[in-house]
């Protein structure tokens, strides 16, 4: 998420610099590919890691990589930076998407239609609805 001013434990906080939703993880893969979310909806094979894996020095390391690319890329609106663990568990970089996809669960018929932008904000207390409040109410702090 880029800089700016969220609405974070029921009051308005500034974060001056780029940070994380919390990561997630994604299996049930068909031949190492995860499904197209047409097929087989994003909350049947994701989840958010639990707090344990939140914490690790692994996981820390990616968020110190993930924030560090978005500041060298001047994002100003969320963005999503997949990653993948080698044999040792170590993560890399491997897709910064500029347009994550924002789909929500709001209408009857798409209930397990949440974004992986969705589920993880979900994690810091967020709905759809707060997720997309905060992209809107944001402001952008110069340089």
């Amino acid at each position: 998420m880029p800089p700016g001013y969220y609405h974070l434990n029921n009051k308005l906080q500034l974060i001056n610099k780029y940070w994380c939703l919390p990561a997630l993880t994604r299996f049930n893969h068909k031949n190492g590919i995860a499904p197209y979310n047409g097929v087989v909806a994003v909350v049947n094979n994701s989840k958010v890691l639990d707090d344990k894996e939140l914490n690790s020095k692994k996981i820390k390391k990616v968020y110190q990589e993930c924030e560090k690319a978005a500041s060298l890329i001047n994002a100003k609106a969320p963005i999503r930076i997949d990653c993948r663990a080698n044999e040792n568990g170590e993560y890399f970089l491997f897709d910064l998407n500029m347009k994550p996809n924002m789909t929500g669960a709001s209408r009857p018929h798409r209930k397990n239609q949440e974004s992986l932008s969705a589920l993880a904000a979900r994690k810091i207390g967020w709905h759809y609805k707060d997720l997309l409040i905060n992209m809107i109410a944001q402001k952008w702090i110069p340089n």
